[in-house]
């Protein structure tokens, strides 16, 4: 039987790990985000549209990971 305290302690464990993919995942998800509105900012200059190119830039920063 286990204690309350080792019940404790997986718990514990088991949520660390969970947290660590939940933030590997955003980071990846972020990334993919970045490159689009980035790849989009690009196709938006080549076209003459400052504007959205710059706002799309904009959006890629936000979303790059650290």
């Amino acid at each position: 039987m286990k204690t309350t305290c080792e019940r404790s302690c997986r718990v514990a464990s088991l949520l660390a790990v969970l947290v660590a993919g939940l933030v590997a995942v955003r980071a990846e998800a972020g990334s993919t985000a970045a490159q689009v509105a980035f790849t989009h900012g690009l196709l938006a200059f080549e076209k003459g549209e400052t504007e959205e190119a710059a706002r799309l830039f904009a959006v890629a920063v936000e979303n790059e990971p650290e």
